[in-house]
């Protein structure tokens, strides 16, 4: 509902811009000549106009020669395209407006409405009387820059990747546990920003006196974030919340104190909170890192025995940090 808002507003205020820099009224019958130019890998001329004639009757491309009333620009680069729709008024200078999002689908799908906007607001019968935006006294010739609908710096509407992250945490293994992992996630528009599943592992070591246990952790895990924000272009926050099933498991060093060293495992169960800075690096590549708590669900003692002594205390909560990255795919 927000998007479909948010749509409505920006369709008024372009209609608004191009009534007040296009005044001439046409007969309904004629039929306004587009000249049409885009990078090779965006939308050809054909797909354009029909995207245009999608909205209005009243438009054609312009022949070798012929001229133009509107004149559309679409070029790519390597993280953005940007469109240009340029509209030659009567006996008046032309207006100009930008368009701007990261897939040439996008760009043009919007240059194609403000163009068909600006054609229908050619062939009312009567001039519609409107009220300017401000009361600045701004050359009609000003270029803006309007974002593509629904175009945002780090979303990926319906799309899916794959990644990897390294890290260090205090609660998956004793004493500063070394982390890895592995993930697929899944993104739209819908009220969750990301899914994300997969699994993650930690090992660790703990000695007292001289004998010591190593340890490792190995579980599958699954992610919401269901909240996220922009902090600049193609730079976001994201908060996440998890819930981690599998087994941790202790193993005992043999030495000279610890002649029969013995092995122990239990079901591990935990829930974790994380807080990820997302930026896109390009095309596909998103690099993040992450600051995450995590809350044991199953708390345990692994001991050494004879003597007893407590070599490992599950806790109940724990800090950790994290790196990574994902190629993300639409």
């Amino acid at each position: 509902m927000a998007q479909s808002i948010a749509s409505r507003k920006g369709r008024a205020a372009i209609t608004l811009a191009v009534l007040s820099a296009v005044t001439r009224t046409v007969r309904a019958e004629e039929e306004p000549l587009i000249r049409y130019r885009a990078s090779p890998a965006c939308p050809d001329g054909a797909a354009f106009i029909a995207r245009v004639r999608s909205r209005t009757l009243h438009a054609a491309l312009a022949g070798e020669g012929a001229a133009a009333r509107f004149v559309v620009t679409v070029s790519s680069y390597d993280r953005e395209t940007v469109g240009r729709v340029e509209f030659a008024g009567s006996g008046e200078e032309g207006v100009v407006r930008h368009v701007a999002g990261k897939t040439c689908d996008e760009v043009v799908s919007a240059a194609a409405l403000i163009t068909a906007l600006a054609i229908e607001a050619t062939v009312e019968p009567e001039p519609v009387p409107v009220a300017r935006l401000d009361d600045s006294d701004e050359a009609p010739q000003k270029e803006q820059t309007t974002p593509a609908p629904g175009a945002a710096p780090l979303r990926y509407p319906l799309g899916w990747g794959a990644g990897a992250t390294v890290g260090i945490d205090g609660w998956s293994a004793p004493r500063g546990a070394y982390t890895f992992g592995a993930f697929g996630e899944m993104s739209g528009p819908t009220g969750l920003h990301l899914v994300r599943f997969g699994f993650r592992g930690a090992t660790g070591s703990a000695s007292i006196d001289e004998r010591s246990a190593a340890f490792v952790m190995l579980g599958g895990r699954l992610s919401l974030c269901p909240v996220s924000l922009d902090l600049a272009t193609h730079l976001e926050i994201a908060a996440c919340a998890g819930i981690e099933l599998g087994y941790l498991g202790g193993r005992g060093q043999p030495n000279a104190a610890l002649p029969r060293a013995g092995s122990a495992s239990i079901f591990w169960s935990a829930a974790s909170t994380e807080l990820l800075v997302r930026w896109r690096a390009g095309q596909i590549v998103v690099l993040e890192v992450g600051g995450e708590l995590g809350f044991p669900l199953v708390r345990h003692n692994f001991i050494f025995e004879v003597p007893t002594q407590l070599i490992h205390e599950v806790p109940s909560v724990g800090a950790g940090v994290r790196v990574g990255a994902a190629l993300h795919f639409r």
